[in-house]
């Protein structure tokens, strides 16, 4: 080898692939994480009995099954872009 030669070295297709794949499961994990930090704050707090959107009356089934409930399912439904 020639001393003024200096090694360089290039990552191939695998393994540019394998660090995306690495990126993109630190980033979905950032997101459940932050999604349980909302959860866990939102069941820490009382149900409503009426929605905070339409003031629509919340049911006790609901008001039950989802702990610190805010919305009536209609209007959650609307929030998440279900309907």
């Amino acid at each position: 080898m020639n001393p003024k030669e200096h090694f360089t070295y290039e990552a191939n297709n695998e393994e540019e692939a394998e660090i995306a794949q690495i990126a993109t499961l630190f980033e979905t994990e950032a997101r459940v994480r932050e999604a349980r930090d909302r959860m866990a704050q939102q069941q820490s707090k009382p149900s409503q009995t009426h929605c905070v959107e339409c003031d629509e009356e919340i049911s006790l089934a609901r008001q039950r099954a989802v702990p610190g409930v805010q919305l009536c399912i209609d209007c959650a439904q609307l929030l998440e872009g279900r309907l």
